[in-house]
């Protein structure tokens, strides 16, 4: 039986492993749920589960629930359990923040840098955050991760580490300035207005202001927040800014706040996969960004993806054996049903619909 994760109560036996991207379960079969795995279910944005009954005279308690117990303890500690702990924090500050608190850039800092450090080391796991998204949680998780983007971008476009910190404290605080657009705006499920998007567009001159007199960031930085939404043709906002007078800083968070707001899932359209988002970036699709920093991205990115599982818009799944390095976004897949080899440099009519399951060994 299908369950909705938020209808779970305890007691509930799983039937099926509870998977996220990782080819490693997050939770085993036949384990009797408690609070702690119903806490876990949710950090994970899990949507629904698969239980065995839930008559109690039927469940009974497995010889292993010891060791998933352990294994969900150990897991907690992960990556993600505290990008998802880094994203509640986000929220609370937002919540502050609409009741005319100052920003609090000391407590942003320590709960955001450790997470920049685990991107760096490991950038695969850029490759999944978006699968961690929740739409009515949109704007917490965006704030989390364009500055994990932003910091993973800026160290691997050879920025000292001073300076990746700062853009990276920068994509977080990009958006900061929405929690002083209406409410109403931010809940608001179907198309804006003119009057409620030219409202919405004065976000970055909110967050500006919110930072503009804390003394532990940069000018640069401060730039960075106020320009992220303007274009280098000067079609971007609030100002029209053309590309001399937008701050490398900008084009950074710019990047990342495009990537991530078209690879999430929201309240009013589905998410695109990533690899036709950075094909539509280099394209110039959503708003003429550097390309070079495109290029910077897909390779952040893509670099990784090599044992993914992905499925291809016929409908046919596969295995990615290979990285084109000239064309990152159109690698060689070996197709599940067939053992076929498919070059998608040849086969323009075909494209990557879905990333499925990131291979275990790119997650250690």
């Amino acid at each position: 039986m299908i369950v909705p994760v938020r209808s779970l109560r305890e007691g509930y036996v799983l039937k099926k492993d509870v998977y996220s991207l990782a080819t490693t379960p997050l939770i085993k079969s036949r384990t009797v749920l408690k609070e702690n795995h119903l806490t876990f279910l949710r950090a994970f944005s899990i949507k629904e589960v698969e239980i065995d009954s839930m008559n109690e005279a039927d469940l009974v308690e497995t010889s292993d629930s010891e060791e998933v117990a352990e294994e969900v303890r150990h897991t907690d500690q992960s990556f993600f359990y505290r990008y998802n702990q880094a994203v509640q924090t986000f929220k609370r500050q937002f919540e502050s923040w609409q009741a005319g608190m100052p920003v609090a850039i000391h407590d942003i800092r320590n709960m955001i840098v450790p997470l920049f450090e685990d991107v760096i080391g490991a950038p695969v796991y850029l490759l999944a955050l978006h699968e961690y998204n929740h739409p009515k949680d949109y704007c917490y998780h965006h704030a989390i991760s364009v500055g994990l983007f932003s910091a993973s971008l800026a160290h691997k476009l050879n920025y000292e580490a001073k300076d990746w910190i700062q853009i990276g404290l920068a994509g977080v605080l990009a958006d900061i300035g929405m929690a002083k657009v209406s409410p109403t705006l931010l809940d608001k499920s179907g198309p804006l207005t003119a009057a409620e998007y030219n409202e919405i567009k004065q976000h970055p001159v909110h967050s500006y202001q919110m930072i503009k007199a804390v003394a532990s960031l940069n000018d640069a930085v401060k730039l960075a927040v106020l320009q992220h939404h303007e274009r280098l043709d000067g079609e971007g906002y609030p100002f029209g800014s053309n590309q001399s007078k937008i701050h490398p800083y900008s084009e950074i968070i710019a990047i990342a706040d495009v990537y991530h707001a078209m690879s999430s899932e929201r309240e009013y359209r589905a998410k695109h996969s990533i690899f036709f988002i950075l094909e539509e970036m280099r394209r110039q699709r959503f708003g003429v960004l550097n390309v070079s920093i495109v290029l910077t991205l897909t390779e952040l990115l893509l670099q990784h993806s090599k044992g993914a599982t992905v499925r291809l818009s016929s409908g046919e799944t596969g295995e990615i054996v290979f990285i084109n390095p000239q064309d990152l976004t159109r690698p060689m897949i070996k197709l599940t049903d067939s053992n076929e080899i498919l070059n998608l440099q040849q086969e323009p009519h075909l494209h990557i619909e879905d990333l499925l399951k990131i291979n275990k060994k790119m997650l250690v």
